[in-house]
């Protein structure tokens, strides 16, 4: 029964060289959907009225939430991958949770910029150890950490893989205190903007653009992630 499940298995599994095409595809694909939205999405974004407290500034949302969302979606599809390698041993698997840390780094730093270049206006204040900043800030700090381990030598491959998608699972532990510090403890930073099980605190003007753009970075993202897992998979072959 075992044999004949692995043999399934092995028949619906895409070969290398598969995964690689479709790797290719997807990156292009992505980017030239990112080229043709952005401009449009930037357009529609210059053309909203200001916010009545935070006027232009308001304009930051569309850089700050997107960035913020897709650092920790795509963090927990690097902690998802990390638990299938542990698990089952697949090197695909590995190679996923790899190609999407360089990308998820950027977006996590970026998180921090663009909050401290829209705080300092409308706060008052550039940074500030609140749960969510500092939340973020450790988010960002164990990226870090997994990004240097990938640039370690290679004579330990086993043991730093193993390093990587351990310290990647207990990493996760964080975003729940990312997403939910606003609720949990008293804090500079603002309740959250979009909620899968409540209503948006967002006007609707600017909630559909906030949508597109999101949508728009984490097509960036995948097709990054996409070009990422090409170079992986072609230099452990």
């Amino acid at each position: 029964m075992i044999k004949k499940k692995s043999t399934l298995l092995q028949k619906i599994a895409l070969t290398p060289s598969q995964w690689s095409a479709l790797a290719l595809y997807c990156s292009r694909l992505g980017f030239v959907i990112f080229i043709i939205i952005t401009p449009f999405l930037i357009k529609h974004i210059y053309t909203l009225p200001f916010e009545a407290t935070q006027g232009i500034h308001v304009r930051m949302l569309f850089l700050h939430v997107p960035c913020a969302f897709c650092s920790m979606a795509f963090y927990s599809a690097i902690a998802a991958h990390c638990f299938i390698y542990l698990i089952w041993r697949l090197k695909v698997a590995l190679y996923f949770a790899k190609s999407f840390l360089l990308p998820c780094l950027f977006l996590s730093g970026a998180t921090l910029i663009t909050g401290s270049l829209w705080g300092a206006p409308t706060w008052g204040t550039w940074w500030i150890w609140d749960a969510r900043l500092t939340s973020s800030l450790v988010l960002f700090l164990i990226l870090l950490v997994l990004y240097i381990l990938l640039q370690l030598p290679t004579a330990h491959h086993n043991k730093i893989n193993r390093l990587f998608c351990i310290i990647a699972l207990l990493g996760w532990i964080d975003l729940p205190l990312v997403h939910y510090s606003v609720e949990w403890f008293q804090t500079l930073h603002q309740g959250a903007s979009l909620s899968l099980f409540k209503r948006s605190s967002i006007d609707s003007i600017y909630f559909t653009p906030l949508i597109i753009a999101i949508i728009n970075l984490a097509i960036w993202t995948i097709s990054c992630a996409s070009y990422q897992f090409i170079s992986y998979q072609q230099s452990t072959r």
